[in-house]
């Protein structure tokens, strides 16, 4: 992503409870050995559009809620702007001036509040950054594998006492995952189906004869929950035939927001191998990275790319599918099925990825 490698590791940060990254909803990812390098925010515009927009909190009012797993009861969705009336955003916030065009840290200008932890990574009155590299090398040592940790802070607005970090738990990012060398500079780009420099995974796969793709001629982001059933009513099929295939979709795949992506559950597009996110005309959010499905991802091996946009090292030929015959056809999903495999290679050092059209 950007500067940040894959081995330094990737924070994901939001403002209120974690379900906000959970459901795949904006926050702040960055790196822990690179914390001023944001680079979901190179503009003005890229703040306003990709900076989080809402958090969720526990509503302390209601006293007789009864608290279920994987429920929402206790909890509120609130706009970023109503945490000033609460103080927590004076440690996360900036604020963006329409009058000259800019983004300054700090709450305390008038203007659009913004979540963009600069308080944190770049004045450090918290030392965010630290404590996760620590902790990270601590249990990459400890487990003698990479791992992924969850962590919640919470910063004092009494100088007298102190913030806290609490880390919630640690866990392997996978168990047997070998990283296979493959080369990808070989091929040439009208052998290729899509090609990304933003993928997760690693390895060749050369088993995949369906593919399954949200019509671009048609996409109209307002049906994206429609488009969740139908691509679910297909995944359903290929899990009864035990048939894999290639999914490629708008936004975020999973996201609780249905303006950020098609909120698809798990259960819905458990049968894909191969996961794309994709830029659609105008509609482009920052990747996910499969944060919302991150730990299925990982044990089962399934390759995630980002295509956001388009040049020599990120692109879909949507000539060549829409070229192939359609074996099924819903309002907003369309279904093809290839008389022999496509091929993907991830790279995994490098996090770049190629899906290559059936050899004739």
């Amino acid at each position: 992503i950007g500067n940040i490698k894959p081995q330094e590791g990737v924070v994901y940060a939001a403002l209120g409870l974690g379900k906000t990254i959970v459901e795949g909803g904006n926050c702040l990812y960055f790196s822990p050995s690179n914390p001023q390098h944001l680079p979901q925010f190179s503009s003005a515009k890229d703040f306003l559009n990709n900076s989080q927009h809402n958090f969720f909190a526990i509503d302390m009012s209601d006293t007789c809620v009864q608290p279920e797993p994987g429920a929402e009861a206790g909890l509120v969705k609130l706009r970023i702007d109503q945490a000033m009336d609460h103080g927590s955003l004076q440690y996360v916030g900036s604020t963006y001036s329409p009058d000259n065009d800019r983004v300054t840290e700090g709450v305390n200008r008038p203007g659009i509040k913004l979540v963009t932890f600069a308080p944190i990574l770049k004045s450090r009155i918290f030392p965010l950054d630290e404590i996760i590299r620590f902790l990270l090398q601590l249990g990459s040592s400890g487990m003698n594998i990479p791992v992924e940790i969850e962590f919640a802070a919470e910063l004092s607005a009494d100088p007298k006492k102190p913030h806290n970090f609490g880390f919630l738990q640690i866990r392997p990012m996978a168990t047997e995952m070998v990283l296979e060398g493959v080369t990808l500079d070989k091929f040439d780009n009208d052998e290729i189906i899509c090609k990304s420099n933003q993928a997760l995974s690693n390895g060749r796969n050369n088993t995949i004869k369906d593919i399954i793709y949200v019509n671009p001629d048609n996409f109209d982001r307002a049906d994206m929950p429609a488009m969740a059933a139908e691509v679910g009513r297909f995944n359903d099929l290929f899990k009864e035939e035990n048939r894999p295939y290639l999914l490629i979709g708008p936004g975020r795949w999973g996201t609780a927001d249905r303006w950020l992506g098609i909120p698809t559950t798990w259960d819905q597009i458990s049968s894909a191998q191969i996961i794309i996110e994709a830029a659609y005309g105008d509609f482009a959010v920052t990747p996910s990275f499969g944060t919302h499905f991150f730990q299925n991802l990982i044990a089962f091996q399934i390759g995630y790319l980002t295509i956001n946009s388009f040049n020599d090292e990120n692109f879909i030929n949507w000539e060549w599918l829409k070229s192939q015959k359609v074996a099924d056809e819903t309002e907003h999903i369309r279904h093809i099925r290839l008389k022999k495999p496509v091929e993907s290679l991830i790279d995994g050092h490098d996090g770049r990825a190629v899906i290559l059209k059936p050899k004739i």
